[in-house]
């Protein structure tokens, strides 16, 4: 459980729980040089209170991955080669990747995971976390039963002043969005301690001095030194642990230091692939970040003779050149250049397919930007076949394989979607799927594109299935922002199934973690998606107040929007068995204000409905007509689910035709709204030999298979 406390250095300070007696106190690393640095403090601190024995029994099955950072272990030969083969790979192109830095997650986690077991764990400022500890922290939850998880206290107070080189971007951003991400898991406590964190830093603190003796504390001693070489050495082993800011402070400082020559390259090297690691893991984009990349990448090309090097070097440029800087042709023709070099005799054969499989999803991309679509997908395909034949060759960084495999399948299985080919999107989904399991099963890097095209193919119940296990997967892995999505997507898969009551647990859901993690208007369209929920569930009471709530707020406060509440807190009402003629009147009035076509059409309808449902036939006839009057004003096609409800309030009351022109719109209709499937019961006398038609057929038919198999037979 996370127990996160916000408030200024002087209101935190004394806190009693961050004085909590016994616990592990996990110092702060104010300028980011250690990587993995909260699972390094916490096996310090583990030092004083653990008996060594338990602590080496805990680290004997992950020695060869901690040697990363544990460079005091004494290793096996299996042990050194699973080290070299978990090390980051300067010419890897995934090294800012969970699905390769995963690796090391797990071994931290499942090594200090017994020995943390219902334990505090304080961290009293935010310089002692960083992305990797939290996910290593994270995995603490997961892989411990509910009793002996630890209790993890964040003092969440003002910034750090950077006291090393200037990195564009502070840490303090990123270790925010990893707090925010901690806010939005179930049980986290969250105390905002008045007053509130005021926009102001503080002096960093002195760098860590509690080191376990496993732990050569190598960046610590290299920044303290100053010291050319050791600063090297330090910032190249920050690179293979995955510490890539530490290599840009340590690579930095080296810079200042190194005259020219190739320790200087490969020193230029390392800092241009932390710089862009660090971007693509934490979406640091800065004006300042394509420039700096070109000047470190172009120093590191410049005397490079290696043609692998050159290649992922070109890849790197053609990346940054085409999306970053916009520039489409130069960024083709710096792709094209790294594809030539990977063919180079002199790289061997499998590192070369490696690399060209890279630089053609690096082509691709400037491809489709460019709007070339057949040439993007014809590169996206070859790489998938280079990638087939760096498998069956050495050369290529092993770890990377699969994770690269994953990676192309998702490119392609997205390219396929944007060309509208859902069958191909479905047979590189699978390849993805394959991957994963492959890699030892996991949450799937997009478990969301199953649902879109199980809607597409009209599979409703079955997407159903695979969300509900998806989501069960990410609530088990407390994966919030995985949790957040699948449960928007469920919700609505509900709701168009006939659930009203699952579609409210699963806006339930994400409201939780959104209201933590979302802004505003995600906040707002998922309370007015639940109130309708709860409308169509007869929680007729609480919808009405989560509506009067919506009318409340300044940015509904727009006639147009307005009107919509008040329509639907009119249908809330008659449902209710209450008046509803009050709230239609200012309704009316709203709409009329807005002056909006849709608004007027919607409003005039659900009169309809309401006049309808209340014996008033002649009143419903008007209001129907009238709608469907102001949904014919050519100001661009209207809501199809609008019309739907228009033509079958019509046919509900005999008028001729009404009904076929129902059904006519009914596909469109339930393809674009959720609220359409509420029609179809409406919509079965009027059924006939039609295409469309056979579209309301399937989804009744979905709607039975999921009542079946869920037992909730709600009528539609």
């Amino acid at each position: 459980m996370f127990h996160l406390l916000f408030g200024t250095s002087a209101s935190l300070a004394d806190h009693p729980a961050l004085h909590t007696p016994d616990a592990l106190v996990i110092e702060p690393d104010p300028l980011g040089l250690c990587a993995w640095w909260v699972p390094r403090s916490l096996l310090a601190a583990l030092r004083a209170v653990v008996p060594a024995a338990d602590i080496d029994a805990a680290l004997a099955p992950h020695r060869g991955v901690l040697s990363l950072v544990l460079r005091g272990l004494a290793l096996t030969p299996e042990e050194a080669e699973r080290r070299e083969a978990h090390a980051a790979d300067p010419i890897g192109f995934m090294t800012h990747n969970g699905l390769v830095t995963g690796h090391v997650t797990k071994a931290w986690t499942l090594a200090l995971a017994p020995l943390v077991a219902g334990r505090t764990l304080v961290i009293p400022t935010l310089a002692g976390l960083d992305h990797h500890g939290f996910l290593v922290i994270q995995g603490f939850q997961s892989v411990l039963p509910p009793e002996e998880r630890p209790t993890v206290v964040v003092a969440v107070g003002p910034g750090i002043t950077d006291a090393g080189r200037d990195l564009w971007t502070a840490e303090r951003e990123g270790v925010l969005a990893t707090v925010a991400l901690a806010e939005g898991l179930a049980e986290t406590r969250v105390e905002r301690i008045s007053p509130p964190v005021p926009a102001e830093e503080v002096a960093p603190s002195a760098l860590p001095g509690r080191f376990d003796p496993l732990d050569d504390a190598l960046e610590i001693r290299a920044w303290a030194s100053g010291d050319a070489d050791l600063l090297q050495a330090g910032a190249e082993a920050a690179f293979r642990a995955y510490g890539f800011t530490g290599v840009l402070r340590l690579g930095l400082r080296a810079l200042d230091l190194l005259p020219p020559g190739d320790a200087a390259r490969r020193m230029h090297r390392l800092v241009a692939l932390a710089a862009y690691n660090r971007q693509v893991r934490r979406s640091d984009q800065t004006d300042e970040l394509p420039a700096l990349l070109e000047a470190h990448f172009e120093a590191a090309l410049a005397g490079e003779e290696d043609p692998a090097v050159q290649s992922h070097l070109y890849y790197r440029l053609a990346i940054n050149t085409g999306r970053r800087k916009g520039d489409l042709d130069q960024g083709i023709a710096e792709g094209t250049r790294a594809i030539e070099l990977a063919r180079d005799p002199r790289v061997p054969r499998g590192l070369g397919a490696f690399l060209e499989a890279w630089a053609r999803n690096g082509r691709a991309f400037s491809f489709a930007t460019a709007r070339r679509g057949a040439e993007a997908m014809a590169d996206c395909e070859a790489a998938w076949e280079m990638l087939a034949e760096a498998e069956q060759h050495p050369g290529a960084p092993t770890m990377e394989l699969l994770p690269t495999r994953a990676v192309l399948a998702d490119n392609l299985a997205r390219v396929s979607l944007l060309r509208r080919d859902h069958a191909a999107a479905a047979r590189w989904q699978r390849e993805l799927e394959a991957a994963e399991q492959a890699m030892g099963g996991m949450t799937g890097l997009n478990p969301i594109r199953w649902l879109e095209l199980l809607r597409h193919s009209g599979e409703l119940a079955q997407a159903h299935r695979r969300g509900a296990a998806a989501l069960t997967r990410a609530r088990a892995v407390f994966d919030p922002i995985m949790v957040d999505l699948l449960a928007a997507e469920l919700a609505e898969l509900c709701y168009r199934l006939g659930d009203a009551p699952g579609a409210v647990a699963h806006y339930t859901e994400c409201l939780h973690i959104r209201e933590r993690i979302s802004d505003a208007d995600d906040l707002r369209t998922t309370r007015l998606s639940r109130a309708v929920a709860r409308l169509r569930a007869g929680q007729l009471d609480v919808a009405a107040a989560e509506v009067a709530l919506l009318l409340q707020d300044e940015a509904l406060a727009t006639p147009a929007a307005q009107a919509q509440l008040l329509a639907l807190s009119g249908r809330i009402e008659h449902a209710a068995g209450r008046p509803p003629e009050a709230v239609m009147s200012a309704a009316i009035e709203a709409a009329v204000e807005s002056g909006d076509r849709d608004t007027l059409a919607h409003v005039a309808r659900i009169v309809g409905d309401i006049s309808a449902a209340q014996g008033d036939a002649e009143e419903a006839a008007e209001a129907f007509e009238r709608a469907l009057a102001i949904a014919g004003v050519d100001v661009g096609p209207p809501p199809a689910g609008e019309l739907l409800a228009i033509h079958l309030g019509r046919a509900a009351l005999g008028v001729p035709g009404a009904g076929a022109e129902a059904l006519a719109v009914a596909p469109a209709a339930l393809a674009a709204d959720p609220e359409a499937w509420w029609s179809l019961s409406a919509l079965e006398p009027h059924l006939d030999a039609s295409d469309a038609a056979d579209a309301v057929r399937s989804a009744i038919a979905q709607r039975a298979e999921f009542a079946e198999v869920s037992g909730d037979a709600t009528p539609a």
